[in-house]
This record gives structure tokens, sequence and C-alpha cells, in this order.
């Protein structure tokens, strides 16, 4: 499938890998393996690791590569149901993580990090020190001592003779750089101890501990937690003659910056849960959310044996999912052999197989491509803004993000030619760009937004250079009335708009005219459907116009145009001012 390999690496530390078949595991330590990840399109994923080992005497096992955090301060292990008879009986009492002080090997270099590493590395040899900046002074001398805790290095300098040798002390944060014969980058360690994380589990069998040995049975273990690293792209393709339907195709693009993945099964989640406390250090209040997601990715891990030993014992919790077997494509659709896909609650899972790919690598996964209906729609949105009685203007994007509008006329109330594709296939679509390609003619590129199974979208293509509209407004009445705000009596203004849409074509064109607007609608012509909803304060550019007695209208036309022809469509509406 994707083949890759890289250094693998987690929070800069290494992963140790799964024994060899055969080979004896050393009490009281555990091999661990990616085997499983849950990728969400935030960025974050959830890690699933395979722990094998022997307990000790006290029915310990630990690992040294712990990471340095999780995201969302999650961390969770659980004995592997599928162990078998090694894991009858068992479970996790308690997980502990600490920081010990291991012995290194006698006469084990170690690299040097830092320039007061790199003098007490070369104490005895000539050097030539930089001092300050690439062009500040040379000192030349053999470096005696190297006082940390004075932040000093003391030279010995032979430049009067030997017999006037004077000795000279520098401090160490003025030394830039650092010149000599064969200078050495490596150091004996001191003390000879090195202090690493460690991750302990104490594990129980019946009412006493799993006590092991030489000669005993390995565990198998599990180890979940979110960590951000590893994402997903979704991309869609639209091709074909996009008359009255297409082929739209979904691939992902996998974005990995985690560590290596070594036929890791991976799963890929539509849609991102809502993490409320992600920024909290509460490993209890999200452990749901990651049992959904893992228990909907892989039904048979068994999730609900999630334990926390490390923060409170607790009973555990039935499962409450109930995850369906991969069901068919749909008729006419296409689905690599090797994928498959799942549906459960507001989750939805593609699996993409075992997949390689080195950390730092990029790859596409094809999901699916299907045949969709679609049909051509020319869509007219004005959505108004009132600043005085005499007329609104119509809202534009560059208004919102501080700019001014285009001063081109097409861009100004333009009508757009849209693609409205209907989702009969068997999974959501979840947002991504979509390529429209007209046989080998590109269209352009967009977004296609969350469509649910048997859902509609609007795919914009481009604003319609042949289907033209524009607006008016006429002052029918204006009376006074008895409603009185503060000191001032309101005005009630009633008023028609006239939208005028005319199809240039040379065939009929679905046109749907929709208005958003501030006052209340009496009255469409041809059809047109109203909707009355809240007062909005953002309908009105002024303070004569109380938005309280003003409510939000939205109007919709949906027309069927013959080719060269034009329709008026009016609505009457009366506005309160003060």
């Amino acid at each position: 499938m994707l083949r890759s390999a890289t250094a693998l690496a987690l929070f800069g530390l290494a992963f140790s890998t799964l024994p060899a078949a055969g080979e004896p595991v050393p009490a009281g330590e555990l091999a661990l393996a990616l085997e499983r990840v849950v990728v969400f399109k935030d960025g974050t994923a959830l890690v699933v690791k395979r722990a094998t080992g022997v307990p000790d005497a006290e029915g310990r096992v630990h690992t040294d590569t712990v990471p340095d955090a999780a995201a969302l301060g999650c961390f969770w292990a659980a004995v592997d149901e599928r162990a078998g008879a090694a894991g009858a009986g068992l479970r996790i009492a308690a997980m502990r993580a600490e920081r010990v002080e291991e012995p290194l090997a006698p006469g084990e270099p170690i690299a040097v990090l830092s320039m007061l590493e790199l003098l007490r590395a070369n104490v005895g040899r000539e050097v030539r020190l930089r001092l300050r900046s690439a062009d500040g002074p040379e000192v030349t001398g053999v470096v005696t001592e190297v006082l940390p805790d004075a932040g000093l290095v003391v030279l010995r300098r032979e430049a009067l003779g030997a017999d006037k040798a004077s000795t000279t002390a520098l401090p160490l944060c003025d030394v830039h750089a650092v010149h000599g014969e064969e200078l050495l980058t490596r150091r004996d360690p001191d003390p000879a101890t090195r202090s690493a994380k460690r991750l302990t589990l104490e594990l129980l069998r019946g009412d006493g501990p799993a006590a092991g040995g030489a000669g005993a049975a390995p565990v198998d273990l599990r180890l979940f937690y979110f960590t951000p690293g590893l994402r997903w792209i979704p991309t869609y393709r639209l091709t074909g003659d996009l008359e009255h339907g297409g082929r739209l195709a979904l691939q992902a693009e996998l974005l990995n910056e985690l560590e290596d993945l070594s036929g890791a099964e991976v799963d890929l989640v539509v849609g991102v849960p809502s993490f409320r406390f992600g920024t909290e250090i509460s490993p209890l209040t999200l452990e749901s959310t990651m049992r959904n997601a893992l228990m909907q990715a892989a039904p048979g891990m068994g999730a609900n044996a999630f334990s926390n030993a490390l923060f409170t014992q607790r009973a555990m919790e039935p499962s409450v999912w109930n995850a369906p077997a991969p069901e068919a494509p749909a008729p006419g659709a296409s689905v690599a052999p090797e994928l498959a896909e799942t549906g459960e609650q507001d989750l939805y899972v593609y699996h993409a197989g075992r997949v390689t790919l080195g950390k730092g690598a990029r790859a596409t996964v094809t999901l699916w491509d299907a045949e969709v209906p679609l049909e051509h729609v020319y869509t007219y949105d004005l959505d108004l803004v009132r600043g005085d009685v005499q007329g609104a203007h119509a809202r534009q994007p560059a208004e919102d993000a501080g700019g001014g509008a285009s001063p081109l006329s097409l861009a100004t109330s333009s009508v757009w030619h849209q693609l409205r594709l209907a989702n009969l296939t068997r999974h959501p679509w979840t947002t991504g760009p979509v390529l429209l390609l007209k046989d080998l003619l590109p269209l352009g590129q967009e977004l296609l937004t969350y469509t649910p199974v048997n859902g509609e979208v609007l795919v914009p293509v481009t604003v319609a250079v042949d289907v033209r509209a524009s607006y008016s407004e006429e002052q029918l009445k204006s009376e006074p009335t008895t409603i009185m705000r503060g000191f001032n009596m309101c005005t009630r203004i009633t008023k028609r708009m006239t939208v005028k849409v005319k199809n240039f074509r040379g065939e009929v064109a679905h046109t749907r005219v929709q208005i958003e607007m501030g006052g209340e609608v009496l009255g469409a012509s041809d059809g047109g459907t109203i909707v009355l909803g809240e007062a909005r304060a953002s309908d009105w550019d002024r303070q004569e116009f109380d938005h309280v007695l003003n409510p939000h209208s939205q109007v919709s036309f949906e027309l069927e145009l013959a080719p060269g022809e034009e329709r008026l469509l009016t609505l009457d509406f009366v506005l309160y001012s003060t």
C-alpha cells in the first residue's frame, strides 16, 4: 500500500519494537509497538500501542519510553482481551510514572549538548576561543578547568613564554566559538548515571500480584493516548460531462509528523468531536469520547476495559457502542477492496487498513468514488443592510473583513452558477475542497461542505455572465402610528421591492432568488416563500430604525426561466422608523 521508512521518534524518545519470534522477553520490561491510530481532521490522533512483557516477581512491568505529555491529559492502559490464557483474570491495579536513575555502561560516551559540555570534554587541550561575536577577539590557551557553578572557563596561556605562563578565567557566556585540533564532541558521563522516565504497571491476577520471572509467559497490554502530529485532509474530485451527473471521488491526504507508521491500522474520522475540557488536565472527563472513537474504529478491541488506575480506582463501564458490520458499497460506487467504512451516531470512520508511512512523509489514500446526480442552479442572494429610508444596499463579503466593495458591477449583487449535488451514497460527505473537471477542462475549485446521506449541497462554480439580476425599491406610503419609542412617535413606511432577473442563455435556467432583509414582508409574487424571524441589529446601519420593532424577513423564489425570459419579482414590506 504505502511504503516508507524513517527513524522512529515520539516526543524525542524512540519506542522499542516487539521482540522477534522466539526471542526471550526480559522480566519486568515492556516492548512497545504501534498498532493503531485513529486520526482526526484537526491534527489529533488516538494512538494505540501494544505492550508485551513478562512481569517480575512482584507482578510489575515497566517501560522507559514514556511520552512527555499526551494531548488533553489523557493516558490509559488496558489488558488485551485477546491475550488468551496469559490474560485470564489479569487486571491493572495501578500505573505509576516517575523518574529513575540508571547506571551507564563504563566508558560509554555521551554527546555534548552545550558550550559548557564542549569545553569540559576538551580539558587539557589547546583551543582558540572567539569571544562575544563572530568578529570578536580571539584568546588562545590550554583549557585547565571549567567551573559551571561560577560560569567560568580557565585557560593557561603561553603567549609570554613557558617561564611566564599566565592563567585567565573567562565568562562562559562570552565564548562565541571554539577552535582547535581534533576537538572532542563526546565525553565520559559524569556522574555515570542517567535519569530516565519510567512507566510502571502493577498487575494483579485474582487477589494477588501477577508474579512472573524467568520462564513465565508474557502478558499483552495496550496503551492509549491522544497526541498531536497526525492529520488527514479530505479532498474531492468531481469529473464527467457535469450535465445531469458526475463522478465524485474522495481521497485522504495524510500528513505524518508523529512517528513511523509501520503496518499500523489507520482509521480516519469524519468530523471532529468537541473536546470541552481540551485544555484541562482531566483524564477522566474525556474517557467516553475516546472510547466512542476507538470502539467505532475497532469494535473488537474491548475498549470497555480501559483502566485509569494512575488517577483513580473505578468500576469498569459497559460498552455503549454496538458498531455494525461494514455495509456493501452503494450500487454504482467503487470502493478500494482494502477499505471499508462504518457509521455510528455522530462519528463516521473510514478504515484505511494497514499503512506504512514514515515520519515527515505525506501520502494519499483513495477512499471511494461514486456516480452522483446533479443539477445546475443559478442563485441570486441579497443580504440587505438599510442605511436610511430611501433604500438598502447589499452586504458584500469584503465588508465583513473590513475591506471595500469592488467597483466592478459584475461583482456587485452577482448571480452565481452553482451545482446542486445529491448524496445518494451510503456515507456522509465531510467538508473538504473539491476540484471541478468538465471532462478534462478545469472549472475551478471550491469547498464542499458537510452533507449527510440523502442530503443536498450547493457547490459554487463561477459568477454567471448570462443570467443577470438587479433590484430596486419604491415607497408606497408613509403614515404615523400610535407606537412611541422614548419621546418619539414611530412612522410606518410601506415599500415595494422589485427584483429583475433575465436569462440570456440558450436553454432553461433553474434560478433561486433569496433575499435577507430587515422589516416585515407582507406578500411576495410568483409563489415566493416568506419566513419571518427575530429582529437583527445587523440589518441596520442607522439608529433611526428601531430594530426591536422591525423583524428579520427571508424571502425565497424558485424559478424556471426560459431562454431569453425576463421576470419581475415583487414583494411588499413595512418598516418602522423613529
